[in-house]
């Protein structure tokens, strides 16, 4: 057991000195023994990081070892037996944790639900949120996963230069999906239904896949426990993210699925494509009045612009749930006006996100288990 306890601290620190190793740096100047010397130290207040109780207190043990002058917070979770879901039975945080960088160290990603549940509390105070576990070791796996920068224009040189430099697959996000979805020379039924491409696998042939709408789906389901079967389901929005996810939905056999979008040609031409896949009808917003839905789900960008499209509040009175695409440090415009209007469960894209994320991870390796379920 000390052995053990040896070696996952070993392990956290250098996951600690990857993590960090491009965070903005300052000179200051130090007295030693010897004489004054300059010095760097991370910019800003102190990192913070932040242990899902119990067995995050073995990786918290080796990043501050790498890190000691860092400040500490506990999130204490357990996932109920018969739900699954994540019950919080301790939380203690500093008070000034908005103001600081916060890193969640977790040793096991198993279900996502704890990892999930403890963002979704950080995300109440804390702006910036960061994540540290062992990914990818289940399946004995030599994995360095990190971002990439790519200018505009730049798509296809960049991953032509990353993979010369031994990368053997990537995830791509906008507004590089369609750059993605041309790079591919075999696409995945779902990504040729998308448009779009999420998930790249290089080799002697490019593997081109798309798996936000398995994400979506498996959030709702296993996350949130809504079933989609026999639901009715409104989608604000009628863009590239809906027609992502609009084949995993329909594949879920819904009662009906409408999308509306504020230029109703674009909603109805979206709706013609996926007629063949299940019952799905399209207009505009003003069209979506008098009539309940089970799931409300926002697939706008109003987060990024601002904008809020004009939904008229009677949707959410009868919704078992209202669910914007969009994550973010608060709730987001379209959870607060859920809430304002009667819905009483809401939640972000961050589940989302880490569900495609699983999918996109079993899809790059053709593992026959997939790490995040």
């Amino acid at each position: 057991m000390e052995l053990f306890r040896q070696l996952v601290g070993e392990v956290a620190m250098l996951l600690a000195y990857e993590v960090t190793r491009d965070l903005p740096t300052e000179f200051r100047t130090i007295e030693t023994p010897l004489e004054r010397i300059e010095s760097s130290f991370i910019s800003g207040k102190k990192l913070c990081f932040i242990s899902i109780l119990r067995a995050g207190n073995g990786l918290l043990d080796g990043v501050l070892n790498l890190i000691p002058s860092a400040r500490v917070g506990h999130v204490g979770l357990y996932r109920d037996p018969e739900t699954l879901i994540a019950v919080e039975y301790y939380y203690k945080v500093p008070p000034d944790i908005s103001e600081r960088l916060a890193i969640i160290v977790d040793p096991m990603l198993a279900t996502a639900n704890t990892a999930i549940a403890a963002a979704e509390r950080l995300k109440q105070s804390a702006n910036r949120l960061w994540y540290i576990a062992l990914f990818a070791k289940q399946f004995d796996i030599d994995l360095e996963y990190r971002a990439v920068h790519v200018e505009i224009g730049g798509f296809e040189q960049a991953v032509s230069g990353f993979e010369a430099n031994g990368g053997q697959g990537l995830n791509v996000t906008v507004p590089f999906k369609l750059n993605a979805w041309k790079f591919a020379d075999v696409l995945s039924d779902r990504a040729n239904l998308a448009g779009a491409v999420n998930t790249l696998s290089l080799g002697k042939t490019v593997k081109g896949d798309n798996t936000d709408g398995i994400g979506l789906v498996t959030d709702i389901k296993t996350r949130l426990g809504v079933d989609i079967r026999d639901a009715c389901v409104l989608i604000v929005g009628a863009g590239g993210a809906v027609r992502g996810v609009l084949g995993p939905i329909l594949a879920e056999q819904p009662e009906q699925v409408f999308v509306a979008n504020r230029t109703k040609d674009k909603a109805v031409a979206l709706a013609d494509v996926f007629a063949q896949y299940g019952n799905i009808i399209s207009g505009g917003l003003d069209e979506v009045r008098g009539r309940t839905y089970d799931i409300v789900i926002d697939a706008t960008s109003s987060e990024l612009t601002g904008s809020l499209p004009e939904i008229p509040s009677g949707v959410f009175q009868d919704a078992q749930l209202a669910y914007s695409m969009m994550y973010a440090a608060r709730p987001t415009q379209f959870q607060l006006l859920a809430i304002e209007h009667g819905a009483t469960n809401t939640a972000d894209g961050l589940g989302m996100l880490v569900e495609q994320a699983a999918e996109s991870f079993f899809s790059g390796t053709a593992k026959s288990q997939k790490p995040i379920r």
